[in-house]
């Protein structure tokens, strides 16, 4: 599909991610690493394909209601609905937002484990019940 956009100078790839992208959570350290891996590489695609006139843009939900999450370890504060989270994308999508990450607190809150010391980070984690 890219040589297509390519040549229309036009087109939209949104790859979707985690806010746990940020840091990593022990209880899921696989889903956490590929999460990472498509937002640094939607990021980069964005700078490369940018200014060729494709759109890239990087959704990095929280927790929203579903059995995956339900399965998932650990607490999941600020679920959303499914549809709630749909509206969000679909607004990020149209603002051609680098990210749509939501929702805001837990937005704010893994971004600053990233850029804390690692060492407080894995404490807060571990704190907020997240263990391995």
């Amino acid at each position: 599909v890219l040589p297509s956009m390519r040549e229309k100078k036009k087109g939209q790839i949104a790859l979707v991610s985690f806010l746990a992208a940020y840091f990593g959570l022990p209880v899921t350290p696989t889903y956490c690493a590929s999460k990472a891996g498509l937002k640094a590489y939607g990021e980069a695609l964005r700078g490369w394909l940018g200014p060729e006139g494709i759109k890239i843009n990087v959704i990095m939900p929280g927790y929203i209601q579903s059995p995956m999450c339900d399965e998932m370890p650990g607490p999941k504060p600020f679920l959303w609905t499914p549809k709630h989270a749909a509206k969000a994308i679909r607004k990020g999508l149209k603002k051609d937002k680098a990210r749509i990450s939501f929702p805001f607190p837990l937005n704010f809150g893994t971004w600053w484990l990233a850029v804390l010391p690692a060492s407080l980070s894995g404490r807060i984690v571990a704190w907020l019940g997240y263990r391995g």
